[in-house]
């Protein structure tokens, strides 16, 4: 049976993937390092805007923008063969990287964003990785809250909401998982 193709209008897009059987693909700093480092490139390349992140050791989540000239399609198929490639020479991985077909979630609703940014970026929290977010360097949320000055992350969208990145931060920190998982349903991780 042919896959599915998935059609992107320009707009908002919630996109995650996982390891294979639910394998960790990222086992070290340099693996988070490599893996942003191509999601960089490729984001010019492609001309997708990541607007915020999240690298966990078994998945990652991308909530992009994209407009009539990006090619996200191009932009997730490179990104995830040049990792498995990577993982490939660097740790002997046999066989596929991800668990099938990468997920994309369009977010159509404006009040959606900041609850999606909010899940991606307590997604280490939330996963008792990290007991702060601010102890988590793979995503964007140092980025966020004025700790780090990345150049991937698009924040002017979410920060619009907000007097300043502080205040922003305690948003994030304060919002339970719960009330994200209820308002996200249809854009979150399926098992």
């Amino acid at each position: 049976m042919p896959r599915r193709s998935i059609n992107f209008e320009p707009g908002y897009y919630h996109l995650y993937n996982r390891g294979n059987n639910k394998n960790d693909i990222f086992h070290n700093p340099n693996d988070y390092g490599f893996f942003i480092n191509i999601l960089n490139y490729n984001r010019r390349v492609c001309c997708v805007n990541i607007v915020c992140y999240c690298l966990m050791p078994n998945h990652f989540h991308l909530f992009i923008h994209t407009d009539e000239n990006s090619r996200p399609i191009e932009f997730m198929k490179r990104i995830q063969m040049l990792y498995a490639k990577y993982l490939q020479e660097n740790h002997g991985l046999i066989g596929h990287a991800f668990q099938g077909r990468y997920k994309a979630k369009p977010i159509i609703q404006e009040n959606q964003f900041l609850y999606l940014s909010a899940y991606i970026h307590a997604n280490p929290k939330s996963s008792g990785i990290v007991q702060n977010l601010r102890q988590w360097q793979w995503s964007s949320f140092l980025d966020y809250v004025g700790l780090r000055n990345g150049k991937l992350p698009e924040k002017d969208l979410i920060l619009s909401y907000f007097a300043s990145p502080r205040e922003y931060g305690e948003w994030v920190d304060f919002i339970g998982q719960d009330k994200l998982q209820k308002k996200l349903e249809s854009l979150t991780l399926e098992d």
